[in-house]
């Protein structure tokens, strides 16, 4: 009979890849037994176990997931996998910040005005964070604080200027900060 123990997450966070096997238990929370390469390493999986890792092997046979060498599978990659598949988390697996992500639906109540801790700067950073870098816009050529003002000025013209050179500094991404080129696609 197994023995539950709780893993310890900083040291398998410290881990690029995981076996397959040993991402279904920590994903569930637990230590994993690590047989030796003769045993099956899912022969002690309880029905929950078994349940979450043929939907894992399921997903990689789809493509919605790599396994490297057959048998890895990245630990980043695996966290966005199972966040998409609405799995409930341990929260010390996400790394070195021991509390659960946010879902995609509360993420959504930051933009809603009529929300009791609303935080106007901070929705109009995601969202110019957003449009002006994750939509790919940035324009090398031209300042990427400017780029950002300019977009807060045009979209948050209520906004004082103080606001928005406040939120074009949190804003700004740390390579950029750091006077690094930025590489475009």
């Amino acid at each position: 009979m197994r023995v539950n123990t709780k893993p310890d997450y900083k040291r398998w966070n410290e881990m690029y890849y995981w076996a397959r096997e040993e991402a279904v238990y920590l994903l569930l929370g637990e230590e994993p037994v690590i047989p030796g390469p003769e045993n099956d390493a899912t022969a002690g999986f309880s029905k929950e176990h078994r349940e979450l890792y043929d939907k894992l092997e399921q997903d990689i046979a789809n493509g919605e997931l790599t396994a490297v060498n057959g048998r890895y599978v990245s630990r980043t990659d695996l966290l966005e996998w199972a966040e998409k598949k609405n799995l409930r988390l341990p929260g010390a697996i996400l790394g070195d910040i021991p509390i659960e992500r946010p879902t995609y639906s509360q993420l959504d109540r930051l933009f809603d005005p009529r929300e009791q801790y609303h935080a106007g700067e901070l929705a109009a950073a995601v969202c110019v964070w957003n449009e002006v870098f994750l939509k790919e816009r940035y324009n090398t050529s031209k300042s990427a604080k400017k780029q950002i003002v300019e977009f807060l000025q045009a979209h948050y013209p209520a906004m004082s200027k103080s606001r928005h050179e406040r939120i074009a500094t949190v804003v700004m991404p740390d390579v950029l900060k750091k006077g690094a080129a930025v590489q475009t696609s």
